[in-house]
């Protein structure tokens, strides 16, 4: 029998505030600061409090429910459940992001489990009716009998996708359930003037989702607001991130706080830029010289944690599950196409090292070449059919890098040159087979990996220009697989995160 989706509040009936905890003691935590309570207990743990949020903190304000860079195509679609409430995102042959209830008007039918790509409508599984990635209903199968799709006594327009009110900041998906928040750039306006003396609308749009390591998720055994409440402050620096502190210590932030209720956080003045062989990222375009070691790290409320530095851009976005579940979500950007890496690890290092450079490819008698703005030659591709390519990466236009040979989409053979002509130890790497030893233009290592037919399946290993390891973890027939660890230059462990 299909499973329908019903709009009902599981095991929860309504209740008032009041009803729910002493509403005295929700007044205390508005006090100055020398009289102020935090929030009370019951806001952590109650079950009934957790169903109040949904309505009156996610519902009723703008929620941040994921981001645009996740659905980069027309078609492109993916579930959300928000607190019990099926939504699903899709973008329209418009490009444009849109929100609707993921369920069909006809008998509540959960149009989409998955995340996928529709290739041309949104089909109910259970009687077939179809809907545009606009919304619109335009096919009802045998509504009017078997091979009968149309009747008189039925109205399509009727029946459209209950859409939701949408909208997207620098990348950030944000909906509004209730329909009662004030104009999102009403709302952003007050960070957006903070923001101007770094950034423009200009900057928002020069944004581009890093499509290596630039998303991962975690899951969390905590309320929500318990990330939240962290991210405003940095008091726990000393204990929590005793290497951060020797970097950036509690002297070195300021607060933020900003509209009641609207954001709140912290900013640094000692953020150091990435240099490797006298390189950075791309900057902001705008960001005023004299704050260039600025950095911010704001809670736009109920959900988002951002953090904005001169060359590059993240968000944290925060997904109940439950009273004491949460999973949370990190997208990171950097300013233009040549400051981000590719997806597969097979061409990261390639792409990566010269991540600064412009560079515009041209094809002629089965040829690639990638040419920087300044005449130089990056690279040259030899296209054998269709299932083999060899492509040579040089140093100056002439002095070979890295040569690298595909099969079949597959990466069969690689080595690697110093700057005179002799070759690199490339590890045991053969014919699709065995380790791999990736090199930087300066000869350190920069990544280990294994191999099986071509894709890369065992242990993954990113090093440090030192030596250090930078990213430990296991891939499967081309796919990160299991938990990856990241780590800081001095060993100290960064992040966990599970694929």
């Amino acid at each position: 029998m299909p499973m329908i989706i019903f709009f009902m509040r599981q095991n929860h009936k309504k209740k008032a505030l009041s009803e729910i905890l002493d509403v005295k003691k929700i007044e205390q935590v508005g006090k100055p600061i020398e009289t102020a309570n935090g929030l009370p207990n019951e806001c952590y743990i109650s079950e009934d409090y957790f169903a109040y949020e949904r309505d009156k903190v996610f519902c009723d304000n703008w929620t941040v429910i994921g981001v645009g860079s996740l659905i980069p195509n027309p078609g492109d679609a993916r579930p959300y459940n928000l607190l019990g409430i099926p939504l699903m995102i899709v973008r329209d042959k418009d490009m444009k992001i849109r929100v609707f209830h993921n369920v069909c008007s006809h008998r509540g039918f959960k149009l989409l489990d998955k995340p996928c790509t529709l290739k041309n409508v949104i089909r109910c599984p259970y009687h077939s009716w179809s809907y545009d990635f606009k919304g619109n209903l335009i096919a009802t199968p045998h509504i009017g009998g078997l091979n009968i799709h149309e009747t008189e006594m039925f109205d399509k327009s009727n029946s459209n996708l209950k859409e939701v009110r949408t909208t997207v900041w620098m990348d950030i998906i944000f909906v509004n359930i209730h329909d009662n928040e004030l104009e999102f750039n009403e709302y952003i306006k007050p960070l957006e003037d903070r923001w101007s003396k770094f950034i423009v609308k200009e900057d928002q749009h020069s944004l581009v989702h890093s499509r290596d390591y630039g998303y991962f998720n975690l899951d969390v055994k905590s309320n929500w607001k318990f990330a939240i409440e962290n991210y405003c402050e940095s008091y726990h620096l000393p204990t929590i991130h005793p290497e951060l502190n020797k970097i950036s210590n509690i002297s070195d932030h300021y607060h933020i706080q900003g509209l009641p209720n609207r954001f709140a956080g912290q900013g640094s003045k000692k953020y150091n830029q990435l240099i490797e062989e006298n390189k950075t990222f791309n900057n902001f375009k705008n960001w005023n010289k004299e704050l260039s070691k600025n950095s911010e790290y704001i809670a736009l409320f109920p959900n988002v944690m951002i953090g904005l530095h001169i060359d590059h851009f993240y968000a944290f976005w925060l997904e109940p599950i439950s009273i004491n579940e949460t999973k949370e979500h990190l997208a990171m950007y950097y300013i233009g196409d040549n400051s981000v890496c590719l997806t597969d690890t097979d061409t990261k290092e390639t792409k990566c090292q010269d991540q600064f450079s412009e560079y515009t490819e041209s094809i002629k008698n089965n040829e690639i070449i990638a040419t920087y703005s300044n005449g130089k030659v990056k690279s040259i591709t030899k296209i054998s059919g269709i299932n083999k390519t060899v492509t040579i990466y040089y140093f100056n236009s002439t002095q070979m890098f890295m040569r690298r040979e595909y099969k079949n989409g597959m990466l069969w053979n690689i080595e690697f040159y110093n700057k005179k002509g002799i070759k690199l130890n490339s590890g045991s790497f053969s014919n699709g087979q065995g380790e791999l030893k990736y090199y930087r233009q300066n000869n350190s290592i920069s990544m280990i990996s294994h191999f099986t037919n071509g894709k890369t399946n065992g242990l993954v290993k990113l090093l440090y220009s030192n030596g250090s390891t930078m990213v430990l973890g296991q891939c499967k027939n081309g796919e990160k697989s299991g938990v990856w660890k990241e780590y800081w230059t001095n060993g100290t462990l960064l992040s966990n995160t599970t694929f």
